[in-house]
Order: structure tokens, then C-alpha cells, then sequence
């Protein structure tokens, strides 16, 4: 059971798939605004943003989510919905006809 996922990464992620996952089962997320990230989920509507991955602005990303069980609840309905759009199968496909194609 959780309350949210927070994935702070330091590293330039090309897709938040964990991001998208936790979203499928109605956990809003706390996610750095960056590369594939910001493709997984929607900052203010599934989630909030991270700007950095310093300890301090994890901490208050969390406390305002925390803190503010009405947006929580919105943002858990919002990213059911959202994480829905991300068929794995058409992904997968996708990603096989790019390779095909270099």
C-alpha cells in the first residue's frame, strides 16, 4: 500500500514507466519535470513536479501532497484515466519498428 510515489532521479530518464505504473493503480506521483519523465505523467493534475532532486524540495513535494488530502484524491482519479492512454503492446511495437528502421 502507498500513498504516492515519489521518483526523484537524478539521471535524464528517456521514460518514467514506474511513473506510469503507479498511475494505473491510482497513486498519484511526485516526479522530476525532465526528459521522458514529464511523457508519464501530468505535473498539477496526476502529480507534482520536481525541478530538482535536492532533499529539501522532495520534502516539501511530499508534505504538500500529503497535507492536502483533496488534491491527493483528485490527482489518484486523474491518473487512472491518464496512465490508461500507455498500451504497453502498442508501445512495444513501436519500438521494434524503430529499431527495424536504423
Amino acid at each position: 500500500a502507498m500513498d504516492c510515489l515519489v521518483a526523484p532521479s537524478r539521471i535524464e530518464e528517456t521514460f518514467g514507466r514506474v511513473v506510469v505504473e503507479a498511475q494505473a493503480c491510482a497513486i498519484p506521483v511526485i516526479a522530476m519535470a525532465s526528459a521522458g519523465m514529464v511523457e508519464a505523467f501530468r505535473p498539477g493534475v496526476t502529480g507534482l513536479s520536481l525541478h530538482s532532486p535536492d532533499p529539501v524540495a522532495v520534502e516539501d513535494a511530499i508534505i504538500a501532497m500529503a497535507s492536502d488530502p483533496a488534491m491527493h484524491a483528485t490527482m489518484a482519479s486523474n491518473a487512472v484515466a491518464f496512465a490508461s492512454q500507455f498500451d504497453m503492446t502498442e508501445i512495444a511495437e513501436t519500438f521494434i519498428k524503430i529499431l527495424e528502421m536504423s
